[in-house]
C-alpha cells in the first residue's frame, strides 16, 4: 500500500514498477486501485467487495496482456 499526498507520482512509480517487473518474465504484478471502496465507508464487507472487484478486474486485464 502506498499513501502520500496528491500529485507525488504515486501512479507513474508503481507503473513503471509493474511494467518492469511483467517485462522481466520472471515476476507478475498487478496494479490495482482500492479508491472505489471510500465511498463504503463503515461498510466493510461493501468496501471488501469494491476492492475484490478491482483486483479480479485489474489481475484478468494484466492476463489478457500475456495471451
Amino acid at each position: 500500500m502506498l499513501h502520500t499526498p496528491r500529485q507525488t507520482g504515486k501512479t507513474t512509480a508503481l507503473g513503471a514498477l509493474c511494467n518492469r517487473l511483467n517485462g522481466s518474465g520472471r515476476y507478475r504484478c498487478v496494479y490495482v486501485n482500492v479508491e472505489p471502496a471510500q465511498t463504503a465507508r463503515e461498510d466493510v464487507e461493501d468496501g471488501l467487495m469494491r476492492v475484490f472487484q478491482e483486483f479480479f478486474r485489474d489481475s484478468h486485464r494484466c492476463i489478457k496482456l500475456d495471451s
